[in-house]
């Protein structure tokens, strides 16, 4: 029974370092984006994922998502206003391959929320 137990719990290797991780999102990178273009659970199936692997290589990480057109998702790598997390961010970001249906970002641009409200 041990030996079953073993087979069907399989750890994942930590993230120790930015190539890590974009390893394991590639690997993951198409269950992303199908549940990033389906407007599927994406909290559940995407960023319950993602935080942690995040969290592993640094805590500070943020990230939004959606679609950046028609075909291609984007993720959204900030440092949610903390100076000091802003390089890791980039670093991140400039490390990250080249993907067929994802857009890296990183830091998210500031948005005017200001409306009139006549």
């Amino acid at each position: 029974m041990n030996f079953l137990k073993s087979i069907f719990n399989i750890k994942e290797e930590p993230i120790k370092s930015y190539s890590d991780f974009w390893k394991w999102f590639e690997k993951n990178e198409n269950i992303f984006h199908k549940v990033v273009k389906s407007q599927g659970d994406i909290e559940d199936v995407f960023f319950n994922k993602l935080g942690p692997k995040l969290n592993e290589l640094k805590e500070g990480f943020w990230y939004l998502t959606g679609m950046y057109d028609d075909n291609n998702s984007e993720l959204i790598l900030t440092a949610d206003g903390i100076i000091k997390n802003i390089v890791f961010v980039e670093e991140l970001v400039d490390s990250a391959p080249k993907f067929k249906n994802w857009i890296i970002t990183a830091l998210k641009q500031p948005t005017d929320l200001n409306h009139n409200m006549e």
